[in-house]
């Protein structure tokens, strides 16, 4: 799988960044075990996290310069059912799809712990997530406590 490190530590937009997200993506599909070879020996980091609420699953990679959090898109009934819950929940930033919100709550404490001890870190974070996943990423970000 593609990956490039130093692109995630570079500020701003480049397609090498953008095709290591992508292979994190790609890479949340596989088993945890899977994930944990990669992350270690394609890749050179190590999986610190597995998160898993219901049928919401997601990875994060990391080393002492960034994080990678990437999220699962639809695999399952119950993601399925998570995507046609498509009534809206009002939030502060605005209406969120309901099903999106509800898979981002099954992981989200252990989402915003390990993104807020990275960012305490002074870490590059990245979010990313393919489908579903990629709306659980972004709630994440929307979510994180101010301040």
């Amino acid at each position: 799988m593609d990956f490039f490190e130093d692109a995630l530590r570079k500020p701003g937009f480049n397609w090498r960044g953008a095709l290591s997200l992508a292979s994190a993506s790609k890479l949340s599909y596989e088993s945890p075990d899977a994930i944990g070879r990669v992350v270690k020996e394609e890749w050179g980091l190590r999986r610190t996290g597995i998160f898993k609420g219901g049928d919401t699953f997601g990875f994060a990679a990391e080393n002492h310069r960034l994080l990678i959090v990437a999220m699962r898109g639809t695999n399952s009934i119950g993601d399925w059912a998570d995507n046609l819950r498509v009534t809206v929940k009002s939030r502060n930033y605005g209406t969120v799809h309901r099903g999106f919100f509800n898979a981002y709550n099954r992981v989200a404490p252990m989402l915003q712990k390990r993104i807020l001890d990275a960012a305490s870190k002074g870490k590059a974070i990245w979010l990313t997530g393919h489908s579903l996943g990629g709306a659980v990423a972004l709630l994440a970000s929307l979510e994180l406590p101010s301040g």
